[in-house]
């Protein structure tokens, strides 16, 4: 997440913030079914290539970062990751996982090349203490939806339609009236009522 070089807390105070949050995130638990378990190992294994792959090329950890095993189920504490660069997995590939890798930047054209620097684009968050100001940085994001000054109306609010960018999708809205249309089927009927001769097809 691109955040503003002069609005960067210390590493203890990011840490307390995210632990803040949320003390324990369950990021996985055995629903009893092989599809179930199968997806459990894909995420566990996921997040922690991701982690360690960061912290391999130097990104810092200030809370969370492994997996841990509680009462039969695997659970994730939230992980903030500083040092960061676009040459990790933690900011190229997906995650599904309560990991949040923070970059610095010093321009607002900065920002948003390192947004759109992704191969991804299904939504964004914006935040800043200027509304206007924040939707027109939102605007310039090639994302479906962006959240402005929150971190997940995209998936809340319903009522707004958007459509996935870039590998996150294709396909129409899963959201607004637009997400009921997806399931009717529509058939159109098309006749003429000409007499002349048409150039495109054989008229007796």
């Amino acid at each position: 997440m691109p955040t503003p070089s002069a609005s960067i807390p210390p590493a203890p105070t990011l840490a307390f913030r995210a632990v803040a949050l949320q003390t324990r995130t369950r990021a996985v638990n055995a629903l009893g079914t092989d599809e179930a378990r199968a997806a459990i190992v894909d995420a566990i294994d996921r997040i922690g290539a991701q982690v360690a792959a960061a912290t391999a090329k130097g990104a810092v950890v200030h809370t969370g970062g492994r997996v841990e095993r509680h009462g039969g189920g695997h659970w994730i504490r939230p992980t903030v990751l500083t040092a960061v660069d676009h040459t990790m997995t933690v900011m190229r590939e997906e995650t599904f996982g309560p990991l949040l890798p923070v970059m610095p930047f010093t321009t607002e054209d900065e920002a948003v090349a390192l947004a759109n620097d992704s191969d991804y684009g299904l939504s964004g968050a914006v935040f800043g203490p200027d509304p206007a100001a924040a939707r027109a940085l939102a605007r310039r994001l090639d994302v479906g939806a962006v959240s402005i000054n929150d971190a997940a109306l995209t998936a809340l609010v319903h009522e707004g339609e958007k459509n996935s960018f870039r590998y996150s999708g294709l396909g129409g809205s899963r959201m607004g009236d637009a997400s009921l249309r997806r399931f009717v089927r529509r058939q159109t009927l098309i006749g003429t009522t000409a007499t002349g001769r048409d150039p495109w097809w054989h008229t007796p």
